[in-house]
């Protein structure tokens, strides 16, 4: 008498249904079809590729086992992935000093806790990332500092577009600490650009602080500035003009064509992020920025340039 393995049934039945939806999601992506001339910006058309922290967020898919900051992602965003740019975050430790890390807590990526603002910076630099199972298996990256990504851009014969992420704010500090130390994260930056002889040309600065951002101006002309927006762009739209800033960083959520184009028409560039997937980076094209900090090189670069 024949036996029915039930169980070999139910295994051979799981695995063909994720055969099938993987196969639906390869190939639904693959229908995605986007033409550059669609673009329409203050660049002619032609969106700067810019990877969002190096190589984006750590994810299974596309797999991307490197932290956002860490040397290796921002090493291959511009030498494999050829890159116009990278976007880092920038922290100050308490003693003054700059390093590249994204999120509020460290408890998030390494065994440390609290905030960077938390730590001198000997404690700090150095620091492994912590991302759990698979992504530790390919990943043994570390805190870096400012200063040693300035070092490698200037060893390689490269001329990239440096974005940074100014984040000013600590949730370990009072209001009234995290307004001083705001202004002497900008000067200790300027002053750290200076040192290391960067072109200031290409570098940018973003801040979510409209103040800050005035503040930047005051203090060096020659830097670009971005403001971030959050929250109530139409309110924003004859202030920023009215400052002379010249970039603005908008969600995707918050943007689309009609509200590129009232920036494009008041001469400012449009920056928005994101784009883990191709289909995303679709989205993000179709809202004609001029720059976008994309969580995916590889798909954007297959969008751009091929």
């Amino acid at each position: 008498m024949l036996k029915f393995n039930f169980n070999s049934y139910q295994l051979k039945k799981s695995n063909s249904l994720i055969l099938l939806l993987l196969s639906i999601l390869v190939f639904g992506q693959s229908c995605e079809r986007f033409y550059p001339d669609e673009v329409h910006n203050l660049n002619d058309g032609k969106v700067l590729r810019i990877g969002h922290g190096g190589l984006g967020f750590v994810s299974l898919y596309p797999f991307n086992p490197y932290p956002a900051n860490s040397f290796k992602a921002l090493k291959l965003a511009l030498e494999e992935y050829k890159a116009d740019g990278i976007e880092v975050d920038l922290q100050m430790t308490s003693d003054n000093k700059l390093v590249l890390y994204h999120d509020n807590y460290l408890d998030s990526k390494t065994h440390l806790k609290n905030c960077v603002s938390n730590y001198d910076y000997d404690e700090i630099v150095g620091t492994e990332y912590k991302l759990g199972i698979p992504y530790d298996w390919f990943q043994s990256e570390k805190i870096i500092d400012l200063e040693s990504l300035l070092t490698y851009v200037k060893a390689t014969n490269l001329s990239p577009l440096i974005h940074i992420d100014i984040r000013h704010f600590s949730h370990c500090l009072s209001a009234e600490e995290n307004e001083v130390r705001m202004y002497q994260l900008v000067d200790e930056l300027l002053e750290s650009l200076m040192r290391n002889t960067f072109p200031l040309e290409n570098v940018l600065l973003n801040s979510s602080s409209f103040e800050l951002c005035n503040y930047i101006m005051r203090k060096e002309a020659r830097v670009d500035v971005s403001f971030e927006i959050n929250t109530e762009v139409d309110n924003w739209i004859p202030k920023v003009h009215s400052a002379g800033i010249k970039y603005v960083t908008i969600k995707p959520k918050l943007l689309d064509q009609k509200l590129s184009e009232r920036w494009h028409n008041l001469g400012i560039q449009v920056i928005t992020f994101g784009g883990a997937r191709k289909k995303w980076n679709i989205e993000l094209l179709r809202t004609n920025p001029d720059i976008i900090q994309t969580d995916h090189l590889s798909s954007l670069n297959e969008l751009l340039l091929e």
